[in-house]
């Protein structure tokens, strides 16, 4: 295939879980997040041609102490190629592929977490650097979560101020990854929306703003090099909705790391 797409189709039942792609945080419904079911493209978190990991933590559903014996995820994993339209698919794991019941259990007792890990090959045609594998790890005491709410509290500002230069320049190597991953040729379009909606422009018919500043819970991930704050109800800090009832609206996730050289954050 020429431009592959990755793709994983999840669906889960009576447990929590947390889905990572090689150690990145991408699903997260302890979090309050509604995600039981959806789909996920891989290709922003797979760097580089070989094995990827595909990797599941359950957990009870709130109010349990351990897992429900009908505790389940479902998932198909495949690989779609953009240059025929994406009418050329193959199955890397079928429809239907089930979490194997024997993790919930131990010595025949149910446990109070599990791990499912799935490892497939990607072959794609690129390699980008995981900056953060060498950056520092993160140990989430009291100042070191305000610190990192700081950094959070200058990129919120930055949005809401409208100043979409400085904001971009910040987010520029994720948005260049992104743009690599997606096999994207011209970046002008994803440049034009992104300074529409800091600057409170139209999009379409519409114009979002950016939700009011709220801090939720501190996320540690990456192998504990990856760090993101969510909001409390589970959704990123850069929010903007079209209307404040609106139950979702346009996000930008920023994920940070801290540099060893010189212990700057910077985004993933």
């Amino acid at each position: 295939m020429k431009e592959p797409f990755y793709h994983l189709d999840y669906t889960s039942g009576s447990c929590l879980f947390k889905l990572y792609i090689n150690e990145i945080l991408i699903v997260d419904n302890l979090q309050e997040q509604k995600s039981l079911a959806g789909n996920v493209l891989l290709n922003q978190f797979i760097y580089n041609e070989g094995i990827q990991i595909v990797r599941f933590e359950l957990f009870p559903q709130k109010g349990n102490e351990i897992l429900n014996e009908n505790s389940f995820i479902e998932i198909y994993l495949y690989v779609s190629d953009q240059t025929t339209g994406f009418s050329n698919t193959i199955d890397i794991l079928s429809r239907g592929t089930k979490l194997p019941h024997n993790l919930l259990y131990n010595e025949g007792k149910l446990l109070n977490t599990s791990t499912w890990i799935i490892d497939f090959e990607a072959k794609v045609p690129y390699s980008l650097e995981k900056k953060w594998n060498e950056a520092k790890e993160f140990n989430l005491d009291q100042n070191k979560i305000e610190e990192i709410k700081g950094v959070y509290t200058e990129i919120y500002q930055l949005a809401q101020e409208g100043n979409a230069v400085e904001l971009y320049e910040i987010l520029e190597d994720s948005f260049h990854r992104t743009s690599i991953t997606m096999y994207e040729k011209e970046r002008n379009n994803v440049v034009q929306v992104f300074e529409n909606l800091i600057k409170k422009k139209p999009i379409g018919d519409s114009i979002y703003k950016l939700e009011k500043l709220e801090f939720g819970n501190v996320r540690i991930y990456g192998n504990g090099k990856v760090v993101d704050v969510l909001r409390p109800d589970g959704k990123p800090i850069l929010l903007f909705k079209k209307k404040e009832e609106d139950e979702n609206g346009a996000t930008l996730e920023v994920r940070l790391y801290q540099s060893k050289e010189d212990s700057k954050y910077k985004i993933i």
